[in-house]
């Protein structure tokens, strides 16, 4: 299955779910018939920021168990998230739901 198509039950590629969820679509670009109407991208961005506080939160866990962080580091304000955001680019929100998925978040 290629790296685009990852995001469970969802139509749309996971590049175009992403792309709104980044804000680089939005209502304004709804005149291509490629993107999806103005209530799915409301929906979309709803459900991304549910799971996006899932993931933080999953990724924090994990690291603290599996790398033994201290407590500090759980309350950090820091966002795990932005920094995979960051460094992976494009492809960012298929990577943190598979690594939500995977351990055992979703």
């Amino acid at each position: 299955m290629p790296a685009n198509k990852v995001l469970p039950y969802k139509h749309y590629e996971a590049d175009i779910i992403e792309s709104v969820v980044d804000g680089i679509i939005n209502e304004d670009n709804l005149c291509n018939k490629v993107y999806p109407c103005e209530s799915t991208l409301r929906r979309w961005r709803q459900w991304a920021e549910e799971l996006m506080k899932n993931i933080e939160g999953q990724l924090r866990s994990v690291a603290y168990r599996v790398y033994d962080l201290s407590y500090e580091f759980l309350k950090s304000e820091e966002s795990l998230l932005e920094e995979l955001r960051k460094r992976i680019g494009a492809g960012w929100l298929t990577a943190a739901v598979r690594i939500y998925i995977d351990t055992g978040g979703g």
